[in-house]
């Protein structure tokens, strides 16, 4: 992925696929770059504010990450 030099981060998600339904337990999960280093990446999970950290492993200019969540246990401020 190519992100010119003092380029704002580009973040994607990759699963679940946008539209569909789940309940349960679902792995969230996608793609985070920048042009030096990706310190942190953070979701939230339909019209919830609160923002959840995920792990990105190590820090690097481009990482994968995931984070999985029970959407049926879900509420906003959770």
């Amino acid at each position: 992925m190519d992100n010119p030099v003092n380029a704002r981060p580009v973040v994607m998600v990759t699963s679940p696929t946008p539209g569909s339904a789940y309940r349960g337990e679902i792995l969230i999960a996608g793609t985070a770059s920048d042009d030096e280093v990706v310190r942190l990446v953070e979701i939230s999970i339909g019209d919830n504010i609160s923002w959840k950290p995920v792990d990105t492993g190590l820090l690097t200019g481009y990482v994968t990450w995931s984070h999985t969540v029970n959407v049926s246990r879900e509420s906003p401020g959770d």
